[in-house]
């Protein structure tokens, strides 16, 4: 099979594969069920839930995202929904956190992200291996890996600012791994012998 008749094939597999996943993705908003217009707004950044009539400080961390949880005490018992959360009420105290989808799509993005640290580590290693010298579109994926990374972390639903768990395990190990990797690759390329 030809080059242009390969990737024309690629091409249309991922048209399919993107239609396939937002069919997923509206499939899954009607499963979970979540309102159009939230009766309580959830802001973990000012740490308060808003009703229409009322304010409430939320007891809880940011840390843990997006396993989070937090409460809070209203002065007026109800059901409440919230879009991305989910919210359990007792009385006059509810209890917040991310819904299984923000969690699902958190951890989705954490395993993009190792996906793409472990394989420029695959692609430096197999390079430092080789007795050929590296080849400089490697450099520059590697390059653009680096900084896509950061943008990808940035997708997760409502998460917040760097520092959190997720990033320990998630992001900052695998931010290393590939700046590792581009340093080795450099190291490599500036020590060619053309």
């Amino acid at each position: 099979m030809s080059a242009p008749k390969r990737w024309l094939l690629l091409s249309i597999l991922f048209l399919l594969a993107g239609g396939a996943g937002l069919l997923y993705a509206s499939v899954v908003q009607k499963l979970t069920n979540e309102p159009l217009e939230p009766n309580l707004v959830v802001d973990i950044n000012r740490k308060e839930v808003r009703t229409q009539t009322q304010v409430a400080h939320l007891v809880g961390s940011p840390f843990y995202y997006p396993r989070d949880r937090y409460s809070a005490v209203l002065q007026t018992p109800g059901n409440f929904q919230a879009s991305g959360f989910k919210v359990q009420s007792n009385g006059n105290v509810i209890e917040i956190e991310r819904s299984a989808l923000v969690q699902f799509s958190a951890h989705t993005i954490v395993a993009l992200i190792w996906i793409t640290a472990l394989s420029v580590a695959a692609a430096a290693l197999k390079t430092l291996i080789a007795e050929s010298k590296p080849d400089p579109a490697l450099l520059t994926w590697a390059s653009i890996a680096l900084l896509a990374l950061p943008a990808l972390r940035q997708t997760m639903v409502g998460a917040p600012a760097i520092g959190i768990y997720i990033d320990f395990y998630g992001f900052l190990c695998c931010e290393v791994i590939v700046v590792v990797s581009l340093l080795a690759l450099t190291v490599k390329w500036l020590a060619r012998k053309d």
